[in-house]
């Protein structure tokens, strides 16, 4: 099953300011390996600043994007990018 994407403005922001177009591109393509599967392709993050709800990463070129998602409403929410912690 493929996902859809939503993206927050914060993350769209990161992606535009802070990444070159290398680094973009590996988000990308990381981002669809994703959508395939999101359980299988990111690790659980944690952070109850962020949501009182458990949410995923996956890292890309030296950065995180962490979302969140439900499989009952098939999209990906994809909430910031930032340097891991």
């Amino acid at each position: 099953m493929r996902f859809k994407v939503e993206f927050d403005p914060n993350a769209i922001w990161f992606l535009r300011r802070r990444c070159d177009e290398a680094t973009r591109k590996l988000f990308y393509e990381q981002l669809e390996r994703t959508k395939e599967d999101p359980l299988s392709n990111s690790q659980v993050f944690s952070d109850r600043k962020k949501s009182r709800y458990v949410l995923r990463f996956f890292p890309f070129g030296g950065f995180v994007a962490i979302f969140a998602f439900d499989p009952s409403d098939d999209v990906i929410r994809v909430l910031e990018c930032r340097l891991p912690k």
